[in-house]
């Protein structure tokens, strides 16, 4: 997304910020942010580390660039990270231990969160959520302590945290983090949404990585995302290269096949003007970025923008991920159909054009939790794989998803409360 683009979706919601809290508690929202420095899985040895070791090593380094920054309350802060004896999940609740016992609670505790980044944007709802299997996550968290945007050397952020927020014990964490030998260890992805934030790739403890790090315990919640704008999903169904076979391809070939699946799919969820979608897809003939005739933007069903516009699209990452179905679903590490480049042009894999499920072709395929160029060209699969999904675009802005501009209203409830 460019910067201008950027500022642009920034300014809006710091007025939706002020129009939604008339009297904020200050001090009371939460913070997060991706360490603008580096190191190896011996956390001991980075600059910030003082005289700590291991995860509290971690946490003296999240609170050094805190106070870096001039964030307030920096001596609040902890890494999102874990070892073998604390879970992450935990330690955002301010708490020890591990999450299978209760974090040493009574009942397991679930009121952490949300946290805001340090643009002023919500990525979610509280840590129960935002974790599997809800992964109600809104947007990255990709910018630093300062608000910079994630440089290469923190792109990916130490964790060993499993999707469910618990120490991954197939590794040891760096040896509970003390070690830069090139043994295995789980990151997270600052251009991931979903499971992605926390647990996104393996990574070696001689890696330089970033940190993640934010504030314990309750904050005040975010602004509300209600932006106007054409609507985007990827499908709640999934199957092969050839999407002729798919049951909603109502006995179209090819893109065209594509296009319909998006169309009964929408209808069959209830979204308004459900011919106005086309798949994301290209062919040899026609690029997916071409087929578009409007020009965005384009939000997800919960309102969070994905593209201010075309432009957008195709210059190497989207605002948000496009991981959120038709039926309001969040998915996780997903693959999508494309055949399409970080350009938005057609890549030299597309099933044949979108007409073999044989296995003789490969097709171009994008990862639909993440938001750089991942997001429309990762890795070409095999087109009998029957697991992927497709990602549809509206070309009619609305402002409600609902029907409410249709005058439909069955999907709306009449119990008062």
């Amino acid at each position: 997304m460019s910067s201008s683009a950027r500022t642009l979706l920034a300014f809006g919601f710091a007025v939706l910020i002020l129009l939604t809290f008339s009297s904020p508690t200050v001090g009371a929202e939460k913070t997060v942010f991706v360490t603008s420095v580096s190191g190896t899985g011996n956390l001991g040895l980075w600059p910030d580390a003082g005289n700590s070791t291991g995860i509290e090593a971690a946490d003296a380094i999240c609170r050094a660039r805190a106070a870096a920054a001039s964030l307030t309350d920096p001596s609040t802060y902890i890494a999102w990270i874990s070892d073998s004896t604390d879970d992450a999940y935990c330690r955002v609740h301010g708490l020890t231990g591990k999450k299978d016992a209760d974090c040493g609670e009574t009942s397991l505790p679930a009121w952490a969160g949300p946290w805001l980044r340090t643009d002023g944007l919500p990525i979610g709802e509280t840590i129960e959520l935002l974790l599997w299997p809800d992964y109600h996550s809104y947007l990255p968290i990709n910018l630093d302590e300062f608000g910079n945007p994630i440089t290469y050397d923190t792109k990916y952020y130490f964790t060993n945290t499993n999707n469910d927020g618990v120490f991954r014990d197939q590794f040891d964490g760096c040896v509970d983090w003390t070690s830069s030998d090139p043994i295995e260890v789980r990151v997270g992805g600052a251009n991931w949404t979903s499971s992605g934030w926390t647990d996104a790739l393996s990574s070696f403890c001689n890696r330089d990585q970033g940190l993640l790090c934010l504030q314990p315990g309750t904050g005040d919640p975010g602004p509300p995302f209600e932006t106007y704008g054409a609507r985007v999903f990827v499908t709640y169904e999934w199957g092969a290269g050839n999407l002729a076979a798919w049951p909603q391809a109502g006995g179209q070939v090819s893109a065209t096949a594509g296009d319909a699946i998006c169309q009964n799919l929408a209808a069959s969820a209830g979204l308004g003007l459900p011919s106005s979608y086309m798949a994301w897809l290209s062919t040899s003939t026609e690029n997916a970025i071409d087929r578009f005739t409007y020009d965005g933007p384009w939000i997800r069903l919960d309102g969070v923008p994905v593209a201010m516009g075309k432009t957008d699209l195709v210059d190497g990452e989207v605002f948000t991920s496009v991981n959120l179905t038709e039926w309001g679903d969040y998915y996780g590490g997903r693959g999508a159909w494309t055949g399409t480049t970080t350009a938005g042009l057609v890549a030299s894999d597309t099933c044949d054009d979108w007409t073999d499920g044989s296995g003789s072709y490969d097709g171009a395929t994008g990862i639909v939790n993440t938001v750089d160029e991942w997001w429309t060209d990762r890795t070409p699969r095999d087109c009998s794989f029957d697991n992927y999904h497709l990602y549809c675009f509206s070309q009619v802005a609305f402002l409600f998803a609902d029907g409410f501009e249709l005058g439909d209203i069955s999907r709306w409830s009449f119990t008062t409360p």
